[in-house]
Formats: C-alpha cells, structure tokens, sequence
C-alpha cells in the first residue's frame, strides 16, 4: 500500500475492522493523535480509494468496502450494515433503461431501529 503512514495504516486498519461506518469522533476514541491528523488520513485514504465515505446529517462516515448497505435510524442515529444478496436485477435495469454502468453503490435506508420502534 502506498504512501501510508504509521496513523494512516492504523486508521485504515480501525475502518476496515469495523463492521458499521465511522465518524471521525468514534476513530478518535481509538487512536492517540490529533483530530487533524486523522482528517488528513481520511483525505488520503479516500482519495486513493482505500475508504469510502457517506454524508448523514451533516456528518461524514469511513467504511472500507466500495459497495455500502446500511440502515439509520432516525431517532437515537445508530448505524448498522447489511448484507444485500444481489442486486444484479437493478443494475441491469439501469445498463438496459439508462445507459448507466454502475461502479459502486450505496443503499441507506432511514427510519427506526428495533430498539426506538417499540
């Protein structure tokens, strides 16, 4: 891996160990240096592809896989991953309706956790 650092190897490393995505708050809790330094990891990383990253309100979340499926819920803000089996019958639908060759995607599903739905 290119260019990576002792803080950027283990940031990467927290990202991809995580099974959910991470702001930078929760990297902050696992790390030892300042929050600029993990700022800039995150530019790097991101920008050769070794993380991706998703916008919920207002805030950005790090995860490793190109492909992110996840669920938010709208009242205490916990977010999960899930698998999705296969979405081939969609991606057809858009090579075949719209000339689109989709690279990656990202499926965010918003509403309340088993938790805050009871």
């Amino acid at each position: 891996m290119k260019h990576l650092t002792k803080n950027r190897k283990e940031i990467l490393e927290i990202i991809s160990a995580s099974k959910k995505p991470l702001n930078v708050k929760q990297i902050k809790t696992q790390v030892d240096f300042d929050t600029s330094t993990i700022y800039r990891a995150l530019d790097f990383l991101e920008s050769l592809e070794y993380i991706h990253s998703v916008i919920f309100d207002n805030e950005k979340y790090y995860f490793k896989d190109k492909n992110g499926n996840f669920i938010i819920c709208n009242s205490c803000r916990k977010i999960e991953a899930f698998p999705v089996q296969s979405i081939s019958r969609e991606e057809n639908i858009l090579k075949q309706e719209f000339g689109f060759l989709p690279l990656s995607h990202i499926f965010l599903f918003k509403g309340l956790c088993r938790k805050c739905n009871t």
